[in-house]
């Protein structure tokens, strides 16, 4: 008792004590006697009447009593002593509710038949959902179960109070295994064709997995827990990887075999991009959707038109690039500074000042003034670099660059254009520059150059291998446009 009692309502603690060091619990005294009637014999003359039968499941509870709670609540022991001999708990377990009701007339015991009653109604309520068999149930009732004490049971405890396998393996699942029940049942529903055998669900239920631990199963983790070939392919289908690769390769119109193939293999997007049509035919996709998956995903076409700098000082890009394209939401909205709004991110080796950097995807002409600074000029070797995001590449066809606001100072004659997959290379040259003077020594001079290379990217970047125009070892740059195939997951 020092270390206090559980409570459904209040945390466990230790209990008052007063001045004399007694310990003081403040709980109904009349029916308190049934309760040191318990602790002292492990059984106990139940009261007779409903409301008391409540209060002493109550205060049973309280001091985490859970037989005699139990009892309370589901009270056939007490009501087989008040029959005559040979009335068993199982005999009355066996009656119908009607017979039930007719013997509780006969010998005078209306209040607990009742009682019992609605613990047997609140128990099939509560474990409606493991969808029991009624021998099932009533072995629950026999043994004075409640719904609380049904779902801490496992299976090999069901097993004992008489359940039979397939019960007792639903019970054992517990609130965790209805909980994925219900959550697959949802993604693998049963008129779907991707519904996961029983046997499979049984396997995920037993391994403690939640819904979301699913979704997060590649083919090879699906397999190791024991599924089949056939429920591993369904698990990772509906799977977080599953969805993005459907997703990502949906303007491909594979088939619904050939993404499955493709899927199960724990594949992503960028793999399935890189892929020639006899790797694809050798995970069993068809002739057909091989041939797709070697030419890639269909991607948005952006034409270079040409360099507008028929305005003085302030030359600009055209609106036909991919800049132009993410800056207004496919021309659906008015411009916003790409890099600013968080759709792509620059990052250079110069200054990290984050308006300095949204320069290199900036439209000078959409801003008043002429406040705009160098944005990347730096010492030895310097580089700026755009990330398109995580659902984009381009493959550059070409790509234009604008001077700084200096038009002199780094104006760059050896440099590079590299593309990438992730942040840090290894990176592919585009197009090598040697000394090439085609981007005039004017302020915010604009220049551009074609691009022969296929393969798409997410980084593009540029980056200097030699002096500037002024014999120095600066990058001077505030502009960067881009052409070619954009896809877009």
């Amino acid at each position: 008792m020092p270390e206090g009692v559980p409570y459904v309502r209040k945390p466990a603690g230790p209990l008052p004590r007063d001045a004399d060091g007694a310990y003081f619990i403040d709980r109904n005294g009349k029916v308190f006697e049934h309760v040191l009637e318990y602790l002292r014999d492990g059984l106990a003359a139940l009261p007779s009447t409903a409301v008391e039968l409540r209060q002493l499941a109550r205060e049973a509870q309280y001091y985490g009593l859970d037989e005699l709670a139990s009892s309370c609540l589901c009270p056939l022991p007490a009501l087989a002593a008040m029959c005559e001999a040979g009335v068993t708990v199982a005999s009355l377990v066996a009656l119908t509710p009607e017979q039930r009701q007719r013997l509780y007339e006969q010998k005078g015991i209306s209040v607990v038949g009742a009682v019992q009653a609605e613990a047997e109604a609140a128990l099939r309520q509560g474990v409606a959902a493991f969808e029991l068999t009624e021998p099932g149930l009533r072995s629950l009732v026999t043994a004075g179960q409640t719904r609380d004490t049904v779902r801490r049971l496992d299976a090999a405890a069901a097993t004992r109070l008489g359940l039979c396998a397939d019960d007792a393996r639903k019970v054992g699942e517990g609130d965790a295994g209805l909980e994925l029940r219900r959550g697959l049942a949802q993604h693998h529903a049963p008129d779907h064709p991707m519904k996961l055998s029983e046997a499979g669900v049984r396997l995920l239920a037993a391994g403690g997995l939640k819904l979301a631990d699913v979704r997060k199963l590649d083919g090879a983790a699906a397999l190791l827990l024991g599924l089949s070939a056939d429920d591993a392919r369904k698990v990772v289908w509906e799977s977080e990887a599953g969805v993005a690769l459907r997703q990502g390769l949906e303007r491909m119109e594979l088939s619904e075999a050939g993404l499955s193939a493709l899927a199960v293999q724990g594949l992503t997007l960028a793999d399935v991009r890189g892929m020639d049509a006899a790797a694809a035919a050798r995970l069993g996709l068809s002739a057909d959707d091989a041939r797709k998956v070697a030419a890639g995903p269909p991607g948005t076409e952006f034409v270079f038109e040409r360099v507008d700098n028929s305005v003085a000082d302030n030359g600009k890009f055209d609106q036909a690039g991919v800049i132009h394209h993410i800056s207004t939401e496919g021309k659906t909205t008015a411009w916003v500074n790409s890099h600013e709004a968080g759709r792509v991110v620059v990052a250079c080796s110069g200054p990290k000042d984050s308006a300095a950097l949204g320069q290199i995807v900036s439209k000078f002409d959409s801003m008043p003034g002429r406040s705009q600074m160098d944005l990347s000029s730096t010492r030895g070797i310097g580089w700026m670099r755009v990330d398109l995001g995580e659902a984009r590449q381009l493959a550059v066809n070409h790509y234009a660059l604008r001077n700084d606001i200096e038009g002199a100072y780094g104006t760059p004659l050896h440099w590079e254009l590299q593309g990438a997959d992730v942040a840090d290379g290894p990176w592919t040259t585009l197009r090598r520059h040697d000394n090439d003077a085609s981007i005039e020594e004017k302020t915010h001079f604009v220049a551009a150059w074609p691009v022969e290379q296929a393969a798409p990217f997410r980084f593009i970047r540029i980056i200097n291998h030699g002096t500037c125009q002024h014999g120095q070892n600066y990058l001077g740059c505030a502009g960067m446009e881009l052409y070619g195939t954009l896809l877009e997951d």
